[in-house]
């Protein structure tokens, strides 16, 4: 998915979660503003989305971590 189609797609979600090194970094999808949701979402190009992306339910989610995954699909 490219740069202009992804913002649209992340406002649908409630919850936006993102697997950076170690650590998961959580936010609310309607009070982050776009450049926090690009940055989190732009693969190392800064035009497409990066890749893994899980979405279900309310949440979307970048990167790749099983038990987040998990404790998402439970929601």
């Amino acid at each position: 998915m490219l740069k202009k189609d992804l913002l649209p797609l992340l406002r649908r979600f409630k919850k936006a979660g993102v697997k950076a090194g170690p650590s998961i970094r959580e936010i609310e999808v309607a009070t982050a503003d776009d450049a926090t949701l690009l940055q989190m979402f732009l693969g190392r190009d800064g035009d497409r989305m990066r890749a893994p992306v899980l979405a279900s339910g309310p949440t979307i989610f970048a990167g790749s971590d099983d038990t987040y995954y998990r404790s998402m699909l439970k929601r």
